[in-house]
C-alpha cells in the first residue's frame, strides 16, 4: 500500500511540476521579458529598453503589426523610437497636432519587415518635453542628432522665407516658385563630418518645407483670393516655434 502511495505522490509531483513548467511557458509568450501585461496574439518576441514606455498590445495581424503603448512616465514624450525586425521607426510629436502625454495609449500600425521572427519587436528610446530621455543611449543619439538636423534647416530657410515677406512689391506666384526653388537648393549632402542621422533630419526637413510652399501654391490656384503673405507668416512662426523644441 505504501508503494502505491508513494507511486501517486511521486505522479502527482510529476503533474505539478509539468503544470507549473506549462504555466510558466504560456507566461513567457504572453507577457514577454517586460514589466508591464501585454495582451498579445502571437509568438513576437517583445524586448523593451526603456522603464515606462510600456507595451500593452501587440498584435500580428497578416502583414501589419499592431501595437499599442502607454506613456507610464510624468512627462510628455516627444519621441521614441521602436525596431520593426531589422528596421528603425522614429516617431516624432514635434510639429505634428499629436501629443503622447502622461497615461495616454498611442497606437501605431507599421508593416511587417525582414527580421521580424528572429528579432521581433524591441522598444528602444524615449525622449521628454524637457529634454530628458530613457532608453539605449545608440538609439537616443539617433533621435537627438535628426533633430539638430532638422533645426539646422529650418534655420537656413528662415531667412529665405522673411526675404519674401520683407520684399515691398511682390508677384506672389513667382516669389513662391522662387522660394520653393531657393529650398530646394538647400545642401544635403553625406560626410564623415557629421552623423547619419544628422542628415537624415536636414533631409526631412528640405522636404517637409518644399510640400508646404507646394500646398500653398495649390492653395492658391483653388483660391485666387487667398492671403500669400498670411500664409507664410503662418509657415515661418510654425517652424519658428520648432526651433526651440528641436533644441531640447
Amino acid at each position: 500500500m505504501s508503494k502505491t502511495k508513494n507511486l501517486y505522490q511521486s505522479f502527482n509531483s510529476i503533474g505539478v511540476g509539468f503544470f507549473m513548467a506549462c504555466t510558466i511557458g504560456l507566461i513567457a509568450v504572453i507577457w514577454p521579458t517586460s514589466k508591464n501585461t501585454v495582451r498579445q496574439n502571437s509568438q513576437l518576441q517583445l524586448i523593451n529598453e526603456t522603464l515606462s514606455l510600456q507595451v500593452t498590445s501587440l498584435e500580428r495581424k497578416g502583414d501589419s503589426i499592431h501595437l499599442v503603448l502607454k506613456n507610464g512616465y510624468m512627462k510628455d514624450i516627444t519621441g521614441f523610437q521602436v525596431r520593426v525586425g531589422n528596421v528603425t521607426i522614429q516617431s516624432e510629436f514635434i510639429g505634428s497636432d499629436e501629443v503622447f502625454p502622461p497615461g495616454v495609449l498611442y497606437e501605431r500600425v507599421h508593416s511587417v519587415q525582414n527580421g521580424i521572427d528572429e528579432k521581433g519587436i524591441a522598444i528602444l528610446a524615449v525622449v521628454f518635453d524637457d529634454g530628458s530621455s530613457d532608453g539605449n543611449p545608440k538609439y537616443i543619439n539617433q533621435i537627438k542628432y535628426k533633430r539638430l538636423g532638422e533645426k539646422t534647416q529650418i534655420s537656413h530657410a528662415l531667412p529665405f522665407i522673411q526675404k519674401v515677406l520683407d520684399a515691398s512689391a511682390v508677384n506672389w506666384a513667382d516669389s513662391l516658385k522662387k522660394l520653393k526653388s531657393e529650398i530646394q537648393s538647400l545642401e544635403v549632402k553625406q560626410s564623415n563630418q557629421f552623423p547619419e542621422d544628422f542628415v537624415l533630419g536636414l533631409h526631412d526637413r528640405k522636404l517637409q518645407l518644399i510640400r508646404q510652399i507646394e500646398t500653398i501654391q495649390s492653395k492658391k490656384l483653388l483660391n485666387v483670393n487667398l492671403n500669400i503673405r498670411d500664409e507664410l507668416m503662418q509657415l515661418k512662426e510654425k517652424h519658428h516655434k520648432q526651433l526651440s523644441k528641436l533644441s531640447n
